[in-house]
Order: structure tokens, then C-alpha cells, then sequence
């Protein structure tokens, strides 16, 4: 088996690469009697572990890896749209958190989603509010 290191290829992740990822989670969530919401909420070391294990036989760098894994796997990233009261809570924690180099993790605790599903989106928001101007 092997671990995505520094080497290996970049661009857009392909169809056998997600069933690879899909394959690394069935077999560490059975081994490990888990579940995909507990394994993104493993203390750190046990969590490098996880993202270990399912970038095992990916020949990407890890760190892409790391962010396909968060991207198509984690669950708190595919809660659905946002509605607009979610849209006024994520402005006002960007502002309460805007100071905090841990901001997006903050923000994604308190509202139950991904840090990088409020980064997306707060972006998001800018953009289009840029655009209207």
C-alpha cells in the first residue's frame, strides 16, 4: 500500500480515485467499528491516522488528499444549502472571528458544518457581493 506523498499528480481527482477513498473508508470504518461523523471528530493523532488510511493507494500529494478526503467525505460538508438565516449567522461570526487564525473551524463548529463549507461559502457571498457593486 502506499501513502500519497509530496509526489505524484495534480488537476481534478478522477472517478477510481473516489472509489479508492470510498474503499479506504469502508474498510477503516469496519475495522475500526466507527462511523464517518466520529472518525472526523478523533483526537488529533487517532485523526492523522484516518486520513492516513484513506489516502492509502492515492497518488497525489497528501495534502490534496488530505483536502479531497474533508471535501467528499466528511458529512458536515454535505448538509445542503444554506438558507439566508445561515447566510446572516456566517456574516456575523466572520466578523465576531475575523481576528482568529482558527476562525473557520470556529465558525464551522458553531453553525454544525465543515470549516471549508463556511470558507466556500463566505467567499462565495464576497464574490457575489462584488459583483453587484
Amino acid at each position: 500500500a502506499v501513502v500519497s506523498t509530496q509526489s505524484g499528480h495534480y488537476g481534478r481527482g478522477t472517478e477510481d480515485e473516489e472509489n479508492i477513498l470510498l474503499r479506504n473508508a469502508r474498510e477503516y470504518l469496519q475495522e475500526h467499528e466507527s462511523t464517518m461523523d466520529v472518525a472526523f471528530n478523533l483526537p488529533r493523532k487517532e485523526r492523522s491516522e484516518f486520513y492516513k488510511a484513506m489516502a492509502r493507494d492515492i497518488q497525489r500529494p497528501f495534502l490534496i488528499t488530505l483536502h479531497k478526503i474533508h471535501r467528499f467525505l466528511d458529512p458536515k460538508n454535505h448538509i445542503g444549502l444554506y438558507t439566508e438565516a445561515e447566510v446572516r449567522l456566517l456574516r456575523r461570526l466572520e466578523k465576531k472571528y475575523r481576528d482568529d487564525p482558527k476562525k473557520w473551524k470556529k465558525i464551522g463548529d458553531e453553525m454544525g458544518r465543515s470549516n471549508e463549507s463556511v470558507r466556500d461559502r463566505f467567499t462565495k457571498i464576497g464574490l457575489q457581493q462584488s459583483t453587484k457593486a
